[in-house]
């Protein structure tokens, strides 16, 4: 694979999110207004959505919620939440991301719940 941030091993497509969930905060820490290109998480989106690693569709996948909101990935530029089809990404960017807020969160089974946003 040609990506940054993804690898092939024994046919499957992994996602080093630690990467770049720490490459999306910095891009945002260095462009805190409007930036000037997208972001690493915008950049890769479409791709891992292509992939079919994050979907739109609820039907068999998971997210990320504080209870109230959904914490997970949003597609470029707009609100619309995707999904992430395999339960281990959701864990993975949920560790990534949220391992250090002092706020509760968890990955649930998105077709388990009615649309949190």
């Amino acid at each position: 694979m040609n990506q940054r941030y993804l690898s092939e091993r024994e046919g499957r497509v992994l996602v080093d999110w630690e990467n770049l969930v720490r490459d999306e905060t910095n891009f945002h820490k260095t462009y805190p207004e409007k930036a000037p290109k997208s972001s690493p998480l915008e950049e890769i989106t479409p791709v891992l959505t292509d992939l079919g690693l994050l979907s739109v569709r609820r039907d068999g996948a998971y997210g990320i919620t504080d209870g109230v909101a959904e914490l997970g990935i949003r597609l470029p530029n707009s609100f619309v939440p995707v999904f992430f089809t395999r339960r281990e990404d959701a864990v993975a960017f949920d560790h990534a991301k949220y391992s250090s807020v002092m706020f509760w969160h968890e990955v649930y089974e998105a077709n388990l719940v009615g649309a949190l946003v």
